[in-house]
């Protein structure tokens, strides 16, 4: 048995140990190993997958839901599968073939003797039309299963699925051809690029052309910005020479602007002398009040006969305000008397309190209490809480958290969107910076500080 593996294969192994072990991994190739593991997953999908399928179609003909098929509900599944044409007597061929299919005799037909008689049913349609001794029935009539995988498709089935295949062939060619041709017209503009320097760029004639333009549009920015700019130099230093040969701190103003300053001033100068007759003519009236004044005695008031009376009606009123005041204080307090005189006479820190009055502190007492008790169980609890978390933390290593899955979850979405607002936050201030350099840039808001 030593000699089964070819020369170079063989596994090695220690005294005592089994053939199949050794220490050597290359005692099988990789490219083996991954193949049968690949093929054996495969082979598990395709298995769950025709079982999710099989139990797909047992669900349709379990019509009352209970998990199993009775022999009326076996009937729809003989006429979708065209089974019961072939009989002569259909009463007599479905009891037979409820009896051989449910194979436990319970009466019932569960999901594994489902899948045995459909999967029959399917092989004895691929076979033919069983009756006995038909090379798709045994004795009995019943369809023989044929194999594992051979599915049962009509001819129209068939052929659209040749079509579906000649049509996806077609469209893998054309993107192989598509994909053939890009990848020539890249290799070609490499080496062209290659050709053409170190650094050069596989730019295609659009591309360049592109550029070019782009270039040229710039540089053509460019040459106007700089007559602008020379025209505005030179025209700011012809109105500074204009002001120094007029004089230090004369301004060069336009006709239109010395006629607005001169209508501004003028206006203020108006205005001024309104205000100044205004406060001559109030100043004379005080003076002419104060005199009255003084001529009636020391502190006496110019009043008018309407402020007079204004005056008189406010303080009675004032008057009457205080008295039903200090008449409403002195009923206040005669009543604060008879309660404590009262309260007093019946001990020292009893309350005079209504019936409805005391039972309403003692409910508002008893529910105080049951909160009271509440929040202290459930003080405990997240106390006993805490410390498991923080036992369970000690006991994973000295600076773990004692965080679950939420709290985790919670914490890295809030990570994830700082960083998200921080990268937005710093992209937009490139912007700004971006455009605030080329309107500095563009608009000559830099001066030149020798004028």
């Amino acid at each position: 048995r030593g000699n089964a593996f070819p020369t170079g294969l063989r596994p090695h192994r220690r005294r005592g140990q089994h053939p199949w072990c050794c220490d050597r991994p290359s005692a099988f190739p990789l490219s083996f190993r991954l193949t049968a593991a690949m093929d054996l997953k495969s082979m598990i999908h395709d298995a769950k997958s025709r079982e999710m399928g099989l139990y797909e179609r047992f669900q349709e003909y379990d019509t009352d839901g209970d998990g199993s098929i009775g022999q009326d509900e076996l009937v729809s599944l003989l006429v979708n599968l065209r089974i019961m044409e072939d009989s002569g007597d259909d009463a007599d061929f479905i009891s037979r073939q409820f009896q051989l299919t449910d194979q436990n005799g319970d009466g019932e037909i569960d999901f594994e003797e489902f899948k045995a008689f459909y999967n029959a049913c399917i092989d004895y349609r691929k076979l033919g039309r069983g009756s006995r001794g038909s090379p798709g029935a045994n004795a009995d009539g019943v369809p023989r299963i044929k194999g594992k995988d051979v599915k049962a498709l009509t001819p129209e089935v068939e052929r659209a699925r040749a079509v579906l295949r000649r049509e996806r062939l077609t469209q893998k060619a054309a993107a192989a051809a598509l994909l053939a041709e890009e990848n020539k017209e890249r290799r070609a503009r490499i080496t062209m690029a290659r050709s053409a320097g170190r650094d050069s760029k596989t730019l295609t004639t659009d591309q360049e052309n592109a550029r070019l333009e782009i270039r040229e549009r710039k540089a053509q920015e460019k040459y106007e910005m700089e007559l602008r700019m020379a025209a505005e130099n030179l025209e700011m230093r012809a109105r500074i020479e204009a002001h120094q040969s007029r004089g230090r701190d004369t301004k060069e103003l336009t006709p239109e602007i010395e006629e607005a300053r001169t209508n501004v001033r003028r206006k203020s100068l108006m205005d001024k002398e309104a205000m100044e007759r205004r406060l001559r003519e109030e100043n004379l009236v005080q003076k002419r009040r104060i005199a009255a004044a003084m001529a009636r005695g020391r502190d006496a008031k110019t009043l008018t006969p309407d402020e007079e009376a204004a005056r008189a009606s406010i303080r009675r009123k004032s008057i009457a305000d205080k008295a039903a005041m200090e008449h409403r204080l002195a009923e206040e307090n005669v009543e604060m008397r008879r309660r404590i005189e009262l309260a007093q006479s019946r001990g020292r820190d009893e309350k005079n309190l209504t019936p409805e009055q005391e039972r309403g502190r003692a409910f508002v007492a008893q529910r105080s209490r049951d909160e009271k008790a509440q929040a202290a169980a459930r003080l405990v609890e997240e106390n006993e809480l805490i410390r498991l978390r923080i036992a369970e933390a000690m006991a994973k290593g000295r600076d773990a958290k004692a965080l679950d899955a939420n709290i985790n979850a919670a914490r890295l979405e809030v990570a994830e969107r700082r960083r998200r607002e921080k990268a937005e936050a710093e992209k937009t201030l490139r912007k700004e910076n971006a455009a605030l350099a080329a309107r500095l840039a563009g608009t000559g808001m830099f001066p030149d500080t020798r004028f």
